[in-house]
């Protein structure tokens, strides 16, 4: 996959690529609604609910990406 990036900061694995549509629909159903899932807004990892999840994520991922945790 082209646009899909990762990278390990404080021992934690951050797997992200920009969104497309349907893209968090479909990462959440093979997740089985997995807490990992999020998107990035202002550096701060936002839940599907649209919930802050306390996550401030590396510079390098821009905003609107979607991220799965590790």
């Amino acid at each position: 996959m082209p646009n899909l990036n990762n990278i390990l900061q404080a021992n934690r694995v951050y797997v992200w690529q920009p969104d497309t549509p349907g893209l968090m629909s479909a990462l959440l159903a093979q997740s089985r609604h997995s807490a990992l899932v999020g998107r990035v807004v202002s550096r701060r990892l936002i839940d599907s609910a649209g919930n802050d999840m306390q996550v401030t994520v590396p510079a390098n991922i821009a905003d609107g990406s979607l991220v799965y945790l590790n």
